[in-house]
């Protein structure tokens, strides 16, 4: 993967014998970021600006600088729809212990509550509950940019999770390089938001992360959910005030 984005021994080696690692991941997001412009018909960056950009994404999200909403993570008491030219995105995981699997569920929602993607991943269980969340969250967001949504709410049932994403910083924890991935990520939206909310405000979500016991691999419809699960998006509608 990285051979191919890699198109000339400058952008392969801009690190000299430092090798820091927070400007590799900075520039491996960059030329992802640019792969996904140029497929979405997209203004995209040239050969020459990645390393550039990358240095200045760090920059950006060292100072919070003016671009970079700094989220805050707010409760609320059902699923909400959010303003004009907003996408909701909720993630969730499911663990099937006796199986040795964990589910992905992920969903892409515009401010009238319109599915615009949802998404279903099986993988192997990881060593924690959290991980699993942790590893959904970063799916959600994977797959946000490789859809060219932008401005949205990040929105999930682990307040765990949520509170260690608001704060920043390095996480400590065994799946802190997956934080540090979720964390640079985060850096490419020119707004996000955090939002923690009760398992059944993130009922469709979990479903979708359940229903990864059934459907290996990975799974994404645009536009709509599996067909099982209408009734648990109808509920969610009739939610909406």
């Amino acid at each position: 993967m990285w051979f191919m984005l890699c198109s000339s021994a400058q952008l392969c080696n801009p690190f000299g014998g430092n090798r820091e690692p927070e400007l590799f991941a900075a520039v491996l997001w960059t030329l992802w970021n640019r792969r996904n412009n140029l497929r979405l018909g997209k203004p995209a960056l040239s050969h020459g600006q990645v390393v550039d950009f990358a240095q200045d994404r760090i920059l950006e999200r060292a100072s919070c600088s003016v671009g970079f909403h700094q989220p805050r993570p707010h409760q609320v008491a059902a699923w909400q729809a959010l303003v004009h030219d907003a996408y909701k995105v909720n993630f969730d995981g499911a663990i099937f212990v006796e199986e040795g699997l964990a589910g992905l569920g992920v969903v892409i929602r515009n401010d009238h509550g319109l599915i615009m993607a949802s998404l279903t991943q099986q993988r192997p269980l990881p060593s924690s509950v959290i991980e699993v969340e942790v590893l959904a969250a970063r799916k959600a967001l994977e797959l946000t940019l490789d859809l060219g949504f932008d401005n949205i709410t990040l929105e999930g049932d682990s307040e765990v999770l949520i509170n260690s994403l608001a704060k920043g910083g390095n996480s400590l924890a065994h799946y802190g390089h997956l934080i540090a991935d979720i964390h640079m990520l985060m850096a490419w939206f020119s707004l996000l938001d955090l939002s923690h909310v009760r398992r059944h405000c993130n009922n469709l979500a979990h479903a979708l992360a359940r229903r990864a016991s059934s459907t290996p691999d990975l799974s994404i419809w645009m536009e709509e959910i599996p067909p099982d699960l209408n009734s648990v998006y109808m509920a969610d509608l009739s939610g909406l005030s």
